[in-house]
């Protein structure tokens, strides 16, 4: 099953993004100034099973989103973190 978590990063200027998955599946990192009016794909992580990154954010808005990952019974981890 697909999966997404968003996070209003109230202006804070750094992002953590990390990513896991029991299977190989793609994740995707969206961003918004308004969040209504996405830019999807902003990065795309495409047959992993973990991401770890760290940015310097301007967008106020961001959105972590996973397709499904291998068969039933499969585990997908998101967690995005704003701080500054």
């Amino acid at each position: 099953m697909a999966q997404s978590v968003t996070l209003d990063t109230e202006g804070r200027p750094t992002l953590e993004v990390f990513a896991q998955a029991d299977a190989a599946t793609t994740f995707r990192l969206d961003v918004s100034a308004d969040g209504s009016t996405w830019v999807g794909n902003f990065e795309v992580w495409s047959g992993v099973t973990s991401v770890k990154k760290g940015y310097l954010n301007a967008f106020r808005f961001v959105r972590l989103r996973s397709d499904a990952a291998g068969s039933a019974g499969n585990k997908v981890t998101l967690i995005l973190t704003a701080g500054g």
